[in-house]
């Protein structure tokens, strides 16, 4: 518990830790507000049973003269209204204090997703080459949710009724110190065992569920994606059944938490109920005089009416806590991660100043290696790229042609070596404004569910975008009679999910449309054309190469015949260049060139 709650602390910010303070005083007033509206009772029921009490006692005495009542009758019935006073503004602190602490909750989950969107956001590129991107999405809401509903609202509702049940139990002792410490011990003692009992199960079973959980979100995410590779095939039946063991894998370990955490209720409520008669026949033993357990009986019944449902609350968010704690986790693991959101929360990604580039790009003594692995994947590489020239990169599988790529866009820190922008050295400091400066068109266009406008100008917000830009980059990229022409709402048609209602060849042109979109200094291809047939690749080619001298143009080639135009082709082995030239000279000088020339165009 206490190691839960510190993890909760280190996630919320200083001005949430603040609130959760005066809420703990909130809590605590409800408790003794709690404690006064069950002391109340017991005047009442003693001056109901037994109206020459007020001669007998001081309080009593006292409340009656300074009642101003005429008689025993007036003055329980001040007592009634007075009661019903304490009960009324007693249980109206609770609701506003209920109300206070379920906002605080959720309001902190709220804040704790978004920060955690935000902290994968600004997580380096390697953080997502490791890790599965459903799994992210399950963190950022289904675990997210789970340790709000799971950890910090029964964490807060333990302290809530920890503090109620110690402030009506400090009452009853005062009343009959022994009696009190006896049903103290017997309910909470009832409670330990059973958690005792249960906890390494609700820990081992949360622990499965939030890996079936997992597992639920990453094959709707395949299925979804790869939707129409499944059709073809014919294997939706096996990711159904593999969805619906994981399906099953979690509903068992849900049913088996809310078994373990309700059936206690009901061996409780059969204890506290047992003891009232216990209390009866105590006090008939004890004291011998109706008169007194009348009071005494009508406090402990009101007590335990209080208390009951406390003790279930407190047992349910222990076992609520044990069984949630593995998201928790996770969560607090992730925020425990370096990150670059201090970079984007402090810097306005629209408003940095693209680096220039006049001279080259050049590359000295590089090598690199992904996290977790010791095999060098590009080796003390050396490369400079001119300005305004067009680059190519072949090789076969394997070679270091898209690490490269990576590395060139900033998405890989190198292991060793330097990256000089002209003279300019790139670093952690200047790495946005380099950014700023490139187009990247990848194999895989991503598109969003949304308009053609949007997904040209993708990420910047609506009342920024520039629709001439936009219009601008259409036409660069070979699009614009297409969007005007074809669809039916132009460029504010929605193009559907991953961009499914156009065809290879749109797709990419949207593409290079969204990376042209800022007019970068500098544009990189990833194998933009791999899965283009002859004729559309030829028309996507024509509006890159149209762009010849104007830019600084970077491919990575899968067909030999669209780099035949470069400037220069460096051809990679083994993360090294080991051969560099026009398309002709490496025809002429290298074996490795001719094998892939050959192989590309067979």
């Amino acid at each position: 518990m206490i190691g839960n709650l510190k993890k909760i602390f280190s996630l919320i910010s200083p001005q949430e830790r603040r609130h959760a303070y005066w809420l703990l005083l909130a809590i605590l007033i409800m408790g003794l507000l709690e404690t006064a509206g069950i002391a109340s009772i017991m005047p009442f029921m003693a001056v109901l049973a037994n109206p020459e009490v007020i001669n007998t006692n001081d309080f009593l005495s006292q409340g009656y003269a300074i009642a101003g009542a005429a008689n025993s009758d007036q003055f329980l019935f001040v007592l009634g209204i007075v009661v019903l006073i304490v009960l009324v503004v007693s249980n109206s602190f609770a609701a506003f204090t209920t109300w206070l602490l379920l906002r605080f909750v959720y309001f902190s989950g709220h804040k704790l997703s978004c920060r955690l969107f935000e902290k994968y956001l600004g997580a380096p590129y390697s953080f997502f080459l490791s890790n599965n991107s459903a799994e992210l999405v399950k963190n950022i809401t289904n675990d997210v949710n789970r340790t709000v509903v799971g950890v910090m609202t029964p964490s807060m509702q333990i302290i809530t009724r920890t503090i109620v049940a110690l402030c009506i139990f400090s009452l009853l002792v005062v009343m009959d110190p022994l009696l009190a410490i006896i049903i103290f011990l017997v309910c909470g003692g009832l409670y330990t065992v059973v958690f005792r009992l249960s906890k390494s199960t609700l820990a081992k079973v949360g622990q499965k569920s939030t890996k079936s959980q997992g597992q639920r979100f990453k094959l709707v995410g395949e299925a979804f994606g790869g939707i129409k590779e499944l059709k073809i095939l014919g294997r939706e039946v096996t990711y159904n059944n593999r969805y619906l063991k994981s399906s099953e894998s979690f509903a068992a370990c849900e049913s088996t938490n809310q078994v373990i955490t309700i059936l206690p209720k009901y061996a409780l409520e059969t204890i506290i109920f047992g003891s009232i008669l216990l209390i009866i026949l105590y006090f008939i033993a004890v004291k011998k005089d109706v008169a007194q357990v009348l009071p005494m009986l009508a406090l402990y019944a009101f007590a335990g009416y209080r208390l009951m449902p406390g003790f279930n609350q407190i047992f349910q968010g222990f076992s609520k806590i044990r069984y949630n704690s593995a998201s928790l986790d996770i969560i607090h693991k992730h925020f425990q991660m370096e990150s670059l959101v201090e970079r984007l929360t402090r810097i306005d990604t629209q408003s940095i100043d693209p680096m220039l580039l006049n001279t080259g790009i050049k590359l000295q003594e590089i090598t690199f290696s992904y996290p977790e692995s010791e095999t060098k994947v590009i080796r003390d590489l050396n490369l400079f790229v001119k300005a305004n020239t067009t680059v190519a990169f072949v090789g076969k599988t394997g070679s270091g042609k898209t690490t490269l790529i990576d590395i060139i866009l900033g998405l890989l820190h190198i292991d060793s070596g330097e990256i000089y922008i002209d003279t300019v050295l790139l670093d952690d400091a200047n790495l946005s404004n380099w950014q700023k400066n490139i187009g990247y068109v990848p194999q895989q266009i991503f598109l969003a569910d949304d308009s053609v406008t949007r997904n040209i100008a993708f990420g910047i917000p609506d009342e920024k975008i520039n629709h001439e830009k936009v219009i601008r980059a259409a036409k660069l990229a070979n699009i614009h009679d297409f969007v005007i022409q074809e669809l039916s709402n132009g460029y504010q048609t929605k193009l559907g999910e991953r961009g499914v209602r156009l065809s290879g060849g749109q797709l990419q042109r949207i593409g290079i449309a969204r990376a042209l979109y800022h007019d970068p200094a500098v544009l990189i291809f990833d194998e933009a054309t791999s899965a283009l047939d002859g004729v559309t690749e030829n028309v996507i080619m024509d509006a890159i190469h149209s762009l010849s001298y104007k830019k600084t143009i970077i491919m990575i080639a899968h067909r030999i015949t669209t780099v035949k135009e470069c400037n220069v082709i460096h051809v990679m082995e083994g993360g090294r260049i080991i051969a560099s030239g026009t398309y002709e000279e490496l025809m002429t000088s290298c074996k490795q060139f001719r094998e892939i020339a050959a192989t590309s165009t067979s």
